[in-house]
């Protein structure tokens, strides 16, 4: 029994490390394997930096506000706007051997073949300003952009507690309905 015990705990070690990645020197393996296949023209990719979309600056810590720190606090990575036919991706601080980024006159125009391809690229939600500066960085890159609004509807599920009786519940929910809200009901 004390053998398989510290054989479960001499494997739970292995698969820790193994997860962490402290054994990747001697065990190669595609960690993504599906993403590096789906990935279209990754040499065309190319990382903006946040001033170029007028991106407030880098917020500082409370802690470094103090003086704890005298490093600003690094911002978010964000996905580069690419043009319509590369599929963005993960922005990362520690790849050492990015080209430093092209300003976009300085980009080449997709070709027009590639256009043709016609890729569609979605980007997450943004604010108006934000989805305006993105827009017109792609058309001055030469890429095709149509935006589409969507709205997140919200929606909230509120419990009240019992009423004594039916009849009760029914003047709640009358006065709810007078007041605006359409979507309620008394669940039994």
């Amino acid at each position: 029994m004390r053998w398989l015990l510290a054989g479960l705990v001499v494997a739970n070690l292995f698969a820790y490390a193994l997860f962490q990645g402290w054994l990747s020197p001697w065990i190669r393996g595609d960690r993504e394997p599906q993403r590096l296949v789906e990935q279209r023209n990754p040499d065309r990719l190319r990382v903006v930096p946040l001033e170029r979309l007028g991106a407030p600056p880098p917020t500082r810590s409370p802690a470094a506000a103090n003086g704890a720190s005298s490093r600003p606090v690094p911002a978010p990575s964000s996905t580069p706007p690419a043009p319509s036919n590369a599929a963005p991706g993960p922005a990362s601080s520690s790849a050492p051997a990015i080209p430093p980024a092209p300003t976009l006159a300085e980009a080449t125009p997709p070709a027009t073949a590639s256009r043709a391809a016609g890729a569609c690229v979605a980007f997450a939600a943004l604010d108006e300003q934000r989805a305006t500066r993105l827009a017109e960085a792609l058309e001055s890159a030469g890429a095709r952009v149509e935006s589409t609004r969507v709205e997140q509807a919200a929606s909230y599920l509120v419990y009240a507690p019992p009423a004594a009786t039916p009849a009760d519940a029914q003047r709640r929910l009358a006065a709810l309905r007078r007041a605006g809200q359409a979507d309620v009901y008394v669940m039994q």
